[in-house]
């Protein structure tokens, strides 16, 4: 209906025939401002659900039995499975039997906001995925709203980085001349333990300082203009790589 002020009104009519008479009785009610409601609440959960289906990132809702309420399809992506096989097991049962005790124990508080690092299988592959885990309230019962980023190669590159790091201690350690690893800050990134005993000091007070911190000044002005003199070829081969990684006496 339209007003004397030309904006329109939503009015909920209620009628009651008098036959006898041949009329009709009836009342309105206005209820532009509930139909408004309704509308922005339409809107509003439109706009909830565009954002949680077309999301890259996992999104789930689990509950604290550890049951999937609802999740998007990055998590099924992710899970490498269907919405109903997600909802029939619980979220642990996805964990690696080593983590199983770990993950589990990560979902059940219900309060507190967290973010937490969990392995998965699927489709027995290993996965990692770091979630931020946030409780809410739905229909009264506390449930768990998560959101996640897949971290499996960010790991699997850390994991390598590790073992290439660990190789190349150990093959410092083979060698018996005092050997170094320096960065182009001069800071040491790792030494042997012969190199340890020639400069008189743990290995833990060497890596992670330069050479201006366990050496005199002008020895490590020495140092310092040596390492300055190597040119690097570009097949990553020091022209004088006796001064910086056989000859520790020479080129620290």
């Amino acid at each position: 209906m339209c007003a004397k002020d030309g904006s329109y009104r939503r009015l909920y009519w209620s009628a009651v025939p008098d036959i006898e008479q041949g009329l009709v009785c009836a009342a309105a009610h206005e209820v532009t401002e509930r139909k408004l409601a309704e509308n922005g609440l339409i809107e509003s959960e439109l706009r909830y659900r565009t954002v949680f289906e077309e999301a890259l990132n996992p999104i789930m809702m689990v509950n604290g039995h550890g049951h999937c309420l609802e999740a998007n399809q990055a998590t099924l992506s992710y899970l490498e499975c269907s919405l109903d096989e997600l909802r029939r097991r619980k979220v642990w049962d996805w964990a690696p039997p080593e983590a199983l005790k770990q993950v589990e124990q990560q979902y059940s508080p219900l309060s507190g906001r967290r973010t937490v690092q969990t392995d998965c299988l699927a489709n027995g592959r290993g996965k990692t995925i770091m979630l931020n885990l946030v409780p809410v309230e739905l229909a009264g019962q506390p449930v768990i709203y998560g959101i996640g980023q897949d971290i499996t190669d960010k790991k699997h590159a850390e994991e390598a980085l590790r073992e290439q790091s660990d190789f190349l201690q150990a093959l410092m350690e083979a060698i018996p001349g005092a050997t170094f690893h320096k960065n182009t800050e001069h800071v040491y990134l790792s030494c042997n333990e012969a190199f340890a005993q020639f400069m008189g000091v743990p290995k833990e007070k060497i890596v992670g300082k330069s050479v201006y911190d366990i050496a005199p000044k002008g020895l490590a002005d020495i140092y310092r203009r040596r390492m300055r003199s190597c040119s690097v070829t570009p097949a990553g081969r020091c022209t004088r790589p006796k001064s910086i990684l056989l000859a520790a006496g020479c080129g620290m």
